[in-house]
């Protein structure tokens, strides 16, 4: 049973919201309104760079009724034209050669993935230069739309290319209807001119204009522009043929590298190469930053790896970043799909100029920057074009003064934040998240006084004690943090201190309605193996005496922590209110961020106090949605008005005729049972189906049969459904 109160609905974990909404299907009998003006607008997605000979190109055309909202700006009828220069560059209609332009794939256009209705048109060879068209076109007629005297619309275009005209799944659209995504496939010719733009041209239209009666002599069908003979005048996007693209990707989380050899990570390019194309001699450069020492590189197919214009050898690096000895350029004699190689490195303690990466007093962040791009020949398979040396360009030309293709933070303590739902897969009231810190120390660093201070945001609360493992040195220990190394600090009502303690004395960014979890990290380190300092993989205990860390002396592998809570999400906010209501329902955003400071950086050589103040940080985050819910909408039941007979759940596509009553069902599954400012808008194709019909509700459950009343509202009315 579904229950209302204030905006909350049932006690069970989901909730589904049934109604049944029943109207009277007329003839249809409104007059001609031809001054109120609709406004079809149409956009196009999914446009940009396409590698030759690409099929499918994911495209969508996006259809709405721009006009102010009021009843006679109503369209009727809609649809929308799509032109596709299948010609592409060589216009090669009517002869022998392949078309090297954009094609539509038939049969693929949908909508919410139903297929709609498609008129796919291509112009002919002849005749050319009939009026209204120009001297080298020919016309088609459009499907659906007619002028004042009941003609169908010419449509001019260039022999070959095609009129893809998609009839909209409505019968009417409303200023204030939601805009309709139509989804649909298209082909990029294999012959296709590199990096000679093709232009689609789209616009919307309405079939029966301005009102819905079948009356062009006085209401002609409306389109978006005011010369509906021509598409040319609607550009809505280009497709720019490319040959090979090229990708690179660094594996450090969040972006934040802790230096040294203990934290490998690695790079990978990928140079993707159009479908049925072949490159050859085809270079792939990469700049690489004077701070990272490269440990092996993996490069399938490759003819050559060279460094700096010499043959590379492992380790290579530190090198200086001057655009010549940093320059790494990996050869390949022939690439046909793709090629994809891997360069493994680390962060050293120095640069190419002997300079630490990381200053060693502040502990202070620097940034590691790569850039890369790809050069090749290529030979057309289309021989009206030319090839030439150099002529696949992947990614910037003008590396390496381009800007960095990826980048990273050096970092003598990064740490990191995730969360999972233990519970189930949507975020819910009553579910239970667990959140972890991943933490790194560099190599190279000797840290005390460590704190942890996270600040969880109002909607959930903490429940048990943290759990942290720890490793330096080969050491570890795995368990619940002591309480007396953690504190819980409650600024929300009815916690300890409550609004009223704030600021808090670690966590500034704290506000009303937040939790914040402090670990004292470094106090715990020493309860459980003693340890007065947190130190690098390649700092021994005592200090180095005098060098800088060398981890071929000493190596006591990774220093890491992993810390782990858990928090239940709330029915309700205590305090803030991010939507303006205090439920904690669909939509809403939990939020957690964390900071870790190392008040004292300590000096290797003998483990004292560089001489502060100075305080390493880093900061993480990680939220969660609570789900949203999915709506469905069916035919239920069809009343026969000449005989009366009700059928429930008819199959297929019903037919149905002026007189016939139509129940739908509208379904709404709440993951949650809270919800605030909820409503459902069902936009009814006028003038057949009239939503001011409905005027009552029934608070009635159906009890699933076709009686009027009990199982299905009469005409005009709803009730829940069953």
């Amino acid at each position: 049973m579904i229950e209302s109160s204030n905006g909350i609905w049932n006690k069970g974990r989901l909730v589904t919201l049934l109604i049944l909404a029943v109207l009277l299907i007329v003839p249809a009998s409104v007059q001609a309104s031809p001054l109120w003006v609709p406004n079809p607008s149409v956009t196009m997605g999914g446009t940009g760079d396409v590698l030759i000979g690409t099929s499918p190109v994911n495209l969508s055309v996006t259809f709405d009724n721009a006009a102010p909202v009021g009843a006679g700006n109503i369209g009727y009828g809609p649809f929308v034209d799509v032109y596709f220069p299948v010609n592409g560059a060589d216009g090669a209609a009517g002869t022998s050669l392949p078309l090297d332009g954009v094609d539509y794939i038939p049969g693929s256009a949908t909508y919410l993935g139903v297929p709609v209705t498609e008129v796919v048109q291509t112009f002919p060879a002849t005749p050319l230069g009939v009026s209204p068209c120009g001297p080298t076109e020919s016309q088609v007629t459009h499907p659906y739309a007619e002028d004042t005297s009941q003609s169908p619309i010419v449509v001019c275009g260039t022999p070959g290319d095609k009129l893809v005209t998609f009839q909209l799944p409505f019968g009417s659209f409303t200023p204030d209807q939601p805009p309709a995504t139509i989804d649909f496939q298209a082909s990029l010719s294999d012959h296709a001119d590199l990096n000679t733009p093709l232009t689609l041209y789209a616009r919307g239209g309405f079939q029966f204009g301005t009102d819905p009666l079948d009356n062009p002599c006085c209401d002609p069908s409306y389109f978006t522009d005011g010369t509906p003979s021509t598409m040319t005048d609607n550009p809505v996007g280009t497709i720019t043929p490319t040959l090979i693209e090229i990708e690179k990707t660094n594996s450090p989380p969040e972006g934040e590298v802790a230096t040294g050899p203990n934290y490998p990570h690695t790079y990978t390019i990928t140079v993707t190469v159009a479908p049925g194309q072949t490159v050859t001699n085809l270079d792939v450069f990469d700049y690489i930053d004077d701070n990272i020492v490269i440990t092996n590189i993996n490069a399938p197919g490759s003819s050559s790896i060279t460094l700096g214009g010499a043959a590379v050898t492992f380790p290579a690096g530190p090198v200086l970043a001057n655009g010549t000895a940093n320059e790494l350029i990996i050869t390949y004699p022939s690439v046909t799909n793709s090629a994809t190689l891997t360069i493994d490195y680390y962060v050293p303690l120095l640069d190419a100029s002997g300079s630490h990466v990381i200053p060693p007093n502040s502990g202070a962040d620097t940034v590691t920057e790569n850039r890369a791009y790809a050069l090749g020949d290529w030979t057309p398979i289309d021989p009206r074009d030319s090839g030439a040396t150099d002529n696949a360009l992947a990614g910037d030309g003008t590396c390496p003064s381009c800007p960095p293709t990826v980048t990273h933070e050096n970092e003598p303590l990064p740490i990191q934040k995730g969360v999972v739902n233990l519970t189930d897969a949507q975020n819910s009231p009553g579910d239970v998240l667990e959140y972890t810190y991943s933490i790194q120390l560099s190599d190279f660093f000797a840290l005390d006084n460590v704190r942890i201070f996270d600040v969880i945001s109002d909607g959930q609360r903490i429940t048990g004690n943290p759990q942290i493992t720890f490793t330096q040195h080969g050491s570890s220990f795995s368990n619940a943090v002591n309480p007396g190394n953690f504190a819980i600090r409650e600024y929300f009502t009815g916690g300890s201190p409550g609004p009223g303690g704030l600021p808090d004395p670690e966590a500034t960014t704290a506000t009303a309605g937040d939790t914040v979890l402090s670990i004292n990290l470094s106090q715990e380190v020493f309860d459980e193996l003693g340890l007065t300092e947190i130190l690098g993989g390649c700092v021994p205990s005592g200090g180095t005496g005098g060098p800088n860390p060398d981890c071929s002396t000493f190596n006591g592998g990774a220093t890491t922590v992993t810390i782990t809570y858990q928090t239940t999400i709330q029915d309700a906010f205590t305090d803030q209110f991010p939507s303006g209501d205090a439920s904690v329902d669909h939509g809403d955003v939990l939020t957690n961020t964390v900071d870790i400071v190392a008040d004292t950086v300590l000096n290797t050589a003998n483990l004292t106090p560089t001489g502060g103040p100075y305080a390493t940080t880093d900061q993480s985050a990680a939220s969660v949605d609570i789900a949203q819910g999915t709506v469905t909408k069916v035919i239920y039941a069809i009343t026969d008005t000449s005989t009366g007979t009700t059928t429930l759940n008819p199959s297929g596509v019903p037919e149905i005729s002026p007189g016939d009553t139509i129940t739908f069902r509208l379904r709404y599954d709440m993951p949650s049972t809270d919800f605030e400012d909820f409503s459902i808008s069902d936009f009814l194709p006028l003038p057949v189906l009239d939503a001011n019909e409905v005027t009552a509700f029934n608070d009635l459950i159906s009890d699933g049969s076709a009686t009027i009343g009990a199982g299905i509202p009469a005409a005009g009315q709803a009730m829940w459904g069953p």
